[in-house]
């Protein structure tokens, strides 16, 4: 029996419940038949300007998933608008407050659902599954959006919502993720699972089984050389088994060493961008940072302003981007359409490759607004093609 979870309002061909703002959605159940737990898996549809963890300004946006009468499953910011407005971050996959990640971590689709703010397209969905103990007939779940604005700027829905009640095969709810690290480092993969509770996990590298490394995480200390490669983990119980795809981990010589920083005092957006010494440029908590790599010093400005870094922080921001691809779509047509994200005035040139090796122009672009749409009318005659814009 279902209490509450009223409405179906999509903006895009695909039909599910919501959106729905801050607040709490019920979904009631009775007359389970005898268990010991139940799993209950979904889509979570996050739709439009989610601010993560959040800034000075908005945020955090939290949703929460929760037992009535019992545990917490999820307490969760996201983050849609990371190429947009905001240099911020999510906790998903992570409860809030014990991990960082980019935003849309964990996204099983991006740009779908045809939600859009500012002429760019935000939103996302996350197939989450969770197992729980549990022994009464009768099931309360609550779905709740926490510190949203409204439904028009920060919502979210859901889709495909099914619950077991007893024992299942093993099902990933998120698999491991590359890692890099540099020698010396401690590193973790980790794993999440749902199923029986009864969860047996085995670890392997390069398909060889990792003798006593039998938990949801690994984690692998002073790493070497030697540790880099595929890892995998099979996940098991009575009913079944279930094995991720292999993920790798990528070692490095030495860590990026910060050259030099300062802070802007407004909030920054912009990609890492490569100086042509090799400097890597980062951005984040106010702050803009130089990184000396192996190939090259930081000797020079930050190459995305032309102001002198010292009084970049009078400047409006977002104010100087490397271009960035955003938004690819495949109309009916066959035609290919893309969005141009970078600075206003500038001068951009749109490239294609069939190989990522030799690359012609499609066009060159002068922008008059910080989102600029390309199409390509002659995709439908190339098995593949790949984009990039460039600076002239």
């Amino acid at each position: 029996m279902v209490i509450a979870l009223d409405g179906c309002h999509p903006v895009g061909a695909r039909r599910f419940l919501g959106p729905f703002a801050t607040g709490t959605n019920l979904l009631g159940l009775t007359n389970l038949p005898s268990h010991s737990e139940v799993t209950v898996s979904f889509d979570l549809l996050i739709l439009l300007t989610w601010d993560g963890n959040g800034d000075s300004d908005n945020g955090p946006d939290i949703w929460t998933l929760s037992v009535a009468g019992g545990q917490t499953l999820l307490r969760a910011s996201f983050l849609n608008t990371f190429l947009i407005d905001k240099n911020s971050a999510q906790s998903y996959p992570d409860d809030v407050g014990l991990g960082l990640h980019d935003g849309r971590t964990g996204a099983v689709e991006n740009n779908t659902l045809g939600y859009s703010w500012n002429g760019c397209s935000v939103d996302s969905v996350y197939h989450l599954t969770f197992t729980f103990p549990h022994t009464t007939s009768s099931l309360i779940l609550k779905f709740a959006g926490m510190g949203l604005q409204a439904a028009t700027d920060e919502s979210w829905g859901l889709d495909n919502i099914a619950v077991f009640a007893g024992p299942l095969p093993p099902t990933l709810a998120r698999g491991p993720q590359n890692q890099y690290a540099s020698l010396g480092d401690v590193t973790t993969f980790a794993v999440r699972a749902a199923g029986s509770l009864d969860l047996s996990y085995q670890w392997f590298f390069h398909g060889a089984l990792l003798p006593a490394q039998t938990n949801a995480t690994l984690t692998i200390t002073n790493v070497q050389f030697t540790h880099a490669g595929a890892y995998s983990v099979w996940v098991s119980n009575s009913f079944g088994m279930v094995e991720t795809q292999p993920v790798s981990l990528s070692v490095f010589d030495r860590k990026p060493e910060k050259s030099w920083e300062f802070a802007t005092g407004s909030g920054i957006s912009c990609p890492p961008a490569v100086g042509r010494d090799g400097t890597v440029y980062v951005c984040g908590s106010y702050k803009l940072y130089a990184l000396k790599t192996s190939s090259g010093l930081a000797k020079s400005a930050w190459p995305m302003f032309r102001h002198d870094p010292r009084h970049t922080a009078n400047a409006a921001m977002p104010f100087v981007f490397p271009p960035t691809v955003l938004a690819p779509v495949v109309q009916s047509d066959g035609t290919f359409s893309l969005d141009v994200y970078g600075e206003f005035g500038r001068n951009y040139q749109i490239e294609v490759s069939p190989d990522l090796n030799s690359w012609t122009t499609l066009t060159n672009l002068s922008t008059t607004a910080l989102h600029t749409p390309v199409s390509d009318l002659d995709a439908t005659h190339f098995r593949q093609r790949f984009y990039r814009a460039v600076l002239p």
